[in-house]
Order: structure tokens, then C-alpha cells, then sequence
């Protein structure tokens, strides 16, 4: 029997002008039993890569761009969720295979589309990061936005979710009932980097400063990019 539309032709066939994308796809995963993407052997990353290829070949073919996740989440819990030296390292070794392997996987399907990853200026959870705490540039540049480019990473999209975690911690999105634990991370990890009580924090006053604080820094990154971006012009 022939074969019905897909909910990706459908969409199309109703909004035709619309670019269509899958978020964090493709993936790889940041560890491969236990090991890094520093650490690793060549065969282990090899086969994880071809792996997610025969995974998400038939979702690359359909998109009019890919945007894998380059978020980052690992930290040492024994320094605050700040991440270590080699724990850099492999975030940007991680970043970059990621970004690679986005640009090839879209050409090896016959469709050669952008490569713009999802980025944020703060840590999200999932590794021992320090949650939604902002991250200072120089890790931005050596961790995240250095290797998007080095891949051949054509551009980044920003998401910050800064007013949602902001009501999270603040007790603000649920009033009368306690934040979960990643929110009370983030409101004690935001208090010790801004040098303000939790109190305040939790007043308006405070609230309008943390949204200022997440607003700036998302500027802060975009520019950095733009910087970046046109060295790397420069230099070809």
C-alpha cells in the first residue's frame, strides 16, 4: 500500500514559507562509558558517531536546519559546579565533534543545510554544572563558541529562558508552594555570584536585577559571537 503523508509533509504542506527544524537534533552524548571525548579511543567516538547518523539520518534529510544542543552542564561539584580544566577541555572537544558531525551527517544525506546550535550564557543541570549560573566569557568563548566555529558551525541561537527560571527560584511561578531543588541551586548559586541576600533576590527589586543580569549577559554573548564570527571571515 502506498505509503500516507508524514507529520513533517503535512506541516509543510501547511505552512509552506516556514523553515522546519528539530530541536537537539542531531545528538551525541557527552560521555561514552565514562569516557570523554578527549578520552575516549578513536573507534568508541567513530561508532558513536555512525550510530547517531543511521538514528537521525531520516529527520536531516527533512530539515531546512540543524540545531544540535551544545548547552553546557558539567561542573565539579567540589568547586561549586564551576568546571574544572580538563572538564573545559572536554566540553569543547564534546562541542565541536558535535558541530562536525552535524555539518557532515547533513552533506553525507544530500542536504546541506545550516548548522546553528542552541546556546546558553548560563550553566543548565544535568552534569554537576552550576546551575543557571552565568558563565564567565572566557569559558563561553573557549567552550562553546570557539569550537561551534572551528566545525563549521554557521551561526548560534540563543535561548536563555532567563524570566521563567528567574520565577522558578523566586518562588514566583508557583506562589505558596517551595521551589524544587534546581531552584533553590540556582537562587543560592545567583546570591553568591551577585553578592546579593536571597531576600533580595526574591523582591522586586531584586527579581528586576536578576532579569537585567540574564538580558545583559545574553547580549553579552551575542556579541561575542559577532566578534568571533567575523574573525574567522577575516581569516578565510
Amino acid at each position: 500500500m502506498p505509503r500516507g503523508p508524514t507529520g513533517n509533509e503535512k506541516m509543510r504542506a501547511l505552512f509552506p514559507d516556514i523553515k522546519w527544524a528539530y530541536y537537539g537534533v542531531p545528538r551525541l552524548e557527552f560521555y561514552m562509558d565514562g569516557k570523554t571525548w578527549v578520552t575516549a579511543a578513536d573507534e568508541v567516538k567513530r561508532q558513536t558517531i555512525e550510530a547517531q547518523f543511521a538514528r537521525y539520518a531520516p529527520i536531516i534529510a527533512k530539515s531546512d536546519w540543524l540545531c544540535p544542543s551544545v548547552y553546557m552542564v558539567v561542573g565539579d561539584r567540589g568547586d561549586g559546579g564551576r568546571p574544572s580544566p580538563d572538564q573545559r577541555k572536554a566540553t569543547r572537544a564534546w562541542t565541536e565533534a558535535l558541530v562536525r558531525a552535524s555539518v557532515d551527517f547533513g552533506g553525507r544525506v544530500g542536504n546541506r543545510v545550516p548548522v546553528i546550535p542552541f546556546v546558553s550564557p548560563a550553566y543548565q543541570p544535568g552534569g554537576g554544572a552550576r546551575i543557571r549560573g552565568l558563565i564567565p566569557a572566557p569559558i563561553i568563548e573557549e567552550c562553546t563558541l570557539r569550537p561551534i566555529l572551528d566545525a563549521g558551525g554557521d551561526g548560534i541561537c540563543l535561548w536563555t529562558a532567563g524570566a521563567y527560571f528567574i520565577a522558578q527560584a523566586t518562588g514566583a511561578l508557583q506562589p505558596g508552594k517551595d521551589p524544587d531543588p534546581e531552584a533553590i541551586a540556582a537562587l543560592k548559586n545567583w546570591s553568591e555570584d551577585f553578592r546579593e541576600s536571597q531576600a533580595f533576590l526574591r523582591s522586586p527589586d531584586g527579581v528586576a536585577s536578576l532579569r537585567n543580569r540574564f538580558s545583559e549577559a545574553t547580549a553579552a554573548m551575542a556579541e561575542q559571537f559577532a566578534k568571533a564570527w567575523g574573525i574567522r571571515r577575516t581569516a578565510a
